[in-house]
């Protein structure tokens, strides 16, 4: 069940290839759903590109800082 997550995802097809790219906005105050991404990647049956604007601030990205998301996607 993925339906709390902002995300919008397109099939792509180039030649024999496909693959899907989804993107994702998780808002500053809630929570990061970790779980909800990785149910997405379990039950996608081509590639998968995710992207998105989640949040998360870590230092293995060059932040400065450190937040809850970034220490759980980095994770």
């Amino acid at each position: 069940d993925i339906k709390e997550l902002n995300i919008i995802a397109v099939r792509v097809i180039i030649e024999d290839q496909q693959f899907v790219v989804a993107s994702i906005y998780s808002p500053p105050a809630d929570q990061f759903l970790l779980a909800s991404m990785s149910t997405l990647l379990k039950h996608s049956k081509k590639q998968i590109i995710i992207v998105g604007d989640l949040n998360a601030t870590h230092h293995a990205w060059g932040c400065p800082q450190v937040n809850t998301k970034g220490r759980d996607l980095a994770n």
